[in-house]
């Protein structure tokens, strides 16, 4: 009989321990999460954490942006996870870290917010290429007109002034008085007014840089050279750089230059060269002049030089080097299938790969002009040119045998012009003999604002 009782009791003290076991097994401490990672993009939002534990637990984390709701709570729940809205141009990660009670078990969550820029930082100035040149005189304006996806500033030399939308503020080297605020978009581009604040009397130019950065976190910057020309010199006020020619459009001169002369070369003149005979050889110019060149290779460097002539009669000498654009990855619209019986003008057009749309005008003189002239000519008349989204079939009636048609083509991604016109000259202008191609110093050619203006588009497009 005893040992039937220490066998049951030891049955009972095993079953006990079993028990026992089984029991602590059921009361372990256990955490999950159904995520180990979040993403926010950069306008802001809100993410769902579930979070699955038999305990108590709490949530802490080291940015302070991060809103998470509840901080703490008690077996299953489902926590909110936001950010606000960002403009960081990279992206940015921070941890949440989720803790039972009893610190047995510890959960890690990474949130990430996207930048807003993944597709890559875009800031440039597409109106001047290298610098942005004043006039001698107090108050001479210029612009530039900025290309950017992100949000950016200002800041430069205290000689030139911006204005601000209400009143004209001195730039500043070291704090930025003038910014895009935060609505930018690539396909718009933003215009933005400078002035110089007083009159240049030396004969040296100022010199100082304009330079564009992120009003956000990011490394993207451009700079681009400013100049207030001396008392003798004298630039074009823009160039219009295409493939094969060149037009500099109005002239921008010191406080002292009377008059000037200008001449553009292949290879720059020797100063054994540039005697006031040769110079004078060069012809004086009108400040309304545009001077243009055809016929010239593309991505080749060219020689622009300019006199200044005082009130003496004295030349002081300028130059500077413009580049022709290459011929590589250009928007180009080309004209095809056309037909003229001497009254009607019928053709089709057609976009490259590299296009976005096109600027189309016919004329029926200036049919000389450099295509830089030309460009100059749609460039001043395209808020009343139409802008052709697509290629398309056009046709226009005339009683002019001379018509040309030119298309200029519109890059993607900005409202960038190519360094490419499109162009066709009707049959019977072809007959005329072609002309000799540029000399070994080409000759500017003399095209004035009133024979632009007397280009009159004559022919009415129907499409």
């Amino acid at each position: 009989m005893m040992k039937h009782v220490k066998y049951f009791s030891l049955l009972a003290l095993m079953a006990l321990l079993v028990a026992c076991s089984e029991s602590s097994s059921s009361e372990q401490t256990y955490l999950d999460v159904d995520k180990i990672s979040i993403i926010i993009p950069a306008e802001g939002g809100t993410e769902t954490l579930r979070i699955s534990s038999n305990s108590s637990w709490s949530i802490r984390t080291d940015n302070l942006d991060l809103s998470v709701s509840p901080m703490s709570g008690s077996g299953d729940a489902d926590v909110k996870v936001s950010l606000p809205e960002t403009w960081d141009t990279k992206e940015n990660s921070c941890r949440l870290t989720i803790n039972t009670s009893n610190g047995a078990v510890i959960k890690n969550v990474v949130v990430t917010q996207k930048s807003r820029y993944l597709e890559g930082f875009v800031m440039k100035v597409t109106n001047h290429v290298n610098e942005v040149t004043f006039g001698g005189e107090a108050h001479h304006a210029d612009s530039l007109v900025i290309l950017s996806n992100i949000p950016w500033q200002i800041k430069g030399p205290d000689w030139i002034e911006v204005y601000n939308g209400t009143r004209w503020v001195s730039l500043s080297p070291t704090k930025a008085v003038f910014n895009s605020g935060n609505d930018v978009k690539l396909d718009e581009a933003h215009t933005v007014q400078f002035r110089t604040h007083g009159r240049n009397e030396s004969d040296d130019n100022l010199v100082g840089t304009i330079s564009i950065t992120p009003i956000y976190e990011g490394n993207e910057s451009f700079e681009i050279e400013a100049v207030q020309l001396g008392r003798y010199g004298v630039v074009p006020d823009r160039v219009f750089n295409l493939c094969h020619s060149i037009a500099c459009a109005y002239w921008k001169v010191g406080v002292a230059v009377e008059r000037f002369a200008a001449q553009m070369a292949n290879e720059a003149f020797t100063e054994d060269e540039l005697t006031d005979d040769f110079i004078n050889e060069w012809g004086i110019w009108s400040l309304d002049d545009i001077c243009s060149v055809g016929g010239l290779e593309a991505g080749k460097d060219y020689y622009i030089y300019t006199a200044g002539i005082d009130k003496d009669g004295k030349y002081h000498l300028n130059h500077r080097i413009i580049k022709t654009q290459s011929e590589a990855n250009q928007a180009y619209v080309a004209i095809k299938n056309v037909e003229f019986d001497g009254n009607r003008l019928e053709w089709d057009t057609e976009m490259n790969e590299y296009s976005a749309g096109y600027f189309q005008l016919t004329i029926t003189n200036l049919l000389d002009a450099t295509d830089a002239t030309l460009a100059f000519l749609m460039y001043s008349n395209n808020q009343d040119l139409p802008r052709c989204q697509e290629s398309g079939h056009f046709v226009v009636r005339t009683d002019n045998k001379d018509a040309q048609i030119i298309t200029w083509g519109i890059a993607k991604g900005s409202n960038v012009l190519s360094g490419l016109l499109g162009r066709y000259k009707t049959n019977y202008y072809n007959r005329v003999p072609a002309r000799k191609g540029a000399q070994s110093a080409p000759i500017l050619k003399k095209v004035s604002k009133d024979e632009l203006k007397n280009a009159i588009i004559d022919v009415q497009l129907i499409k």
